[in-house]
């Protein structure tokens, strides 16, 4: 009973996911300065719910590839005022990811 799988936001520290006895953490995305917090929590959980999207054959055993992305949305919305208005689009995040670029607006 409960559910199978809880991720845990760390702030700058990252995030830690758990699915059965597996333990998958992820660092934070390290940013300069954080301009506001506004909506880092909503847009941590978008990043993560975003993968629901693309991959509906969800296997929790994926979350260790997949909660980068969601520390990463969250960093990201605290460097913009306002929810949303910061966050880069799939092909941006994926750059990120792989230390190729920082999207600045």
């Amino acid at each position: 009973m409960g559910p199978s799988t809880v991720v845990i936001k760390l702030g700058v520290e990252g995030s830690t996911g758990y699915v059965g006895d597996e333990t998958y953490y992820a660092p934070g995305f390290k940013i300069e300065r954080t301009i506001d917090t506004v909506g880092a929590g909503d847009a941590f959980a978008a990043g993560l719910l975003s993968i629901l999207a693309e991959a509906p054959d969800w296997k929790p055993e994926r979350l260790k590839a997949y909660i980068p992305r969601a520390n990463t949305y969250g960093a990201m919305a605290t460097q913009y005022k306002g929810d949303w208005e910061g966050l880069p689009r799939l092909e941006e995040l994926e750059r990120m990811l792989l230390g190729q670029s920082i999207v600045i607006r």
